[in-house]
């Protein structure tokens, strides 16, 4: 990446509904989905702070007051530095909900989704990559580890640059784990994509990903998961039960919580 003279922000994005969770039926938005005691968006912030991240802007949507709320109660307890945005148009795509954080970006931002759980090294790993690119993506190359691989965003790669996305990518050299590292360029793709119709993150990064801007970072092999179904949910605390590298455990505070 470009030089920089301020670290990254973070932004989680954490406006859905969880539909084919079932969160939506019980009113609870997908971001505040307990996991072993644990909501999601409570693990998504230990991680970025136990990245070494100071400010995070947490994007709500679907029943924004209550994210508001669960993200300021978590930045109290992790002493982190928490903006919450709302994105009015959170029902489009994830794409919006980014756009959504533009004021809040002086420079550049790293990108975790809530519904994911992301290990802080996938975080450490972009803000010590030195790839060149408008956009980095930390890729898991092995197909074998990843949960319901069909749902998943496959990437093909030539060398490290992405050049193309998608679910439905046939072949394909790796998989999307979620965690990003965007430059402002990112906002303008965001907004080229919107005005053809498109709002999804994966949209935007494929416009970049053409004009040779994105970089894949490959993972170090912590254990990540994209929590989208029951399934997944029951998978996830299964796997928190067994996985040597918990995916918030740089600290014996993150072990703790990764226990739960």
């Amino acid at each position: 990446m470009r030089e920089y003279n301020s670290p990254p922000v973070a932004v989680v994005l954490a406006a859905g509904a969880g539909t084919r969770l079932g969160a939506a039926q019980s009113r609870i938005p997908k971001p505040l989905t307990n996991l072993r005691g644990v909501p999601l968006l409570n693990r998504a912030l230990h991680s970025v702070q136990a990245a070494g991240i100071e400010r995070a802007v947490v994007v709500a949507g679907y029943r924004a007051e209550l994210v508001e709320a669960q993200a300021r109660s978590a930045a109290t307890s992790l002493d982190l530095d928490v903006t919450v945005v709302t994105n009015p148009r959170w029902m489009t795509g994830n794409g919006s909900s980014l756009l959504a954080a533009a004021p809040h970006v002086p420079s550049r931002c790293i990108v975790v989704m809530a519904d994911h759980l992301t290990p802080p090294s996938f975080l450490r790993l972009l803000v010590d990559s030195t790839e060149d690119a408008a956009g980095l993506l930390v890729v898991d190359s092995n197909p074998d580890s990843v949960h319901d691989l069909d749902d998943a965003t496959k990437v093909r790669l030539t060398a490290s640059r992405i050049v193309a996305i998608g679910k439905q990518l046939q072949p394909f050299d790796a998989v999307d784990t979620g965690a990003f590292l965007f430059d402002r360029r990112i906002f303008d793709s965001l907004r080229t994509a919107s005005a053809a119709g498109h709002d999804e993150l994966s949209a935007a990064v494929q416009r970049l990903a053409d004009d040779g801007l994105m970089h894949a970072v490959p993972s170090d092999g912590s254990f990540w998961c994209d929590i989208d179904t029951p399934e997944d949910l029951a998978f996830a605390s299964r796997a928190l039960d067994h996985e040597q590298r918990q995916p918030i455990a740089a600290s014996p505070e993150q072990a703790a919580l990764a226990g739960k």
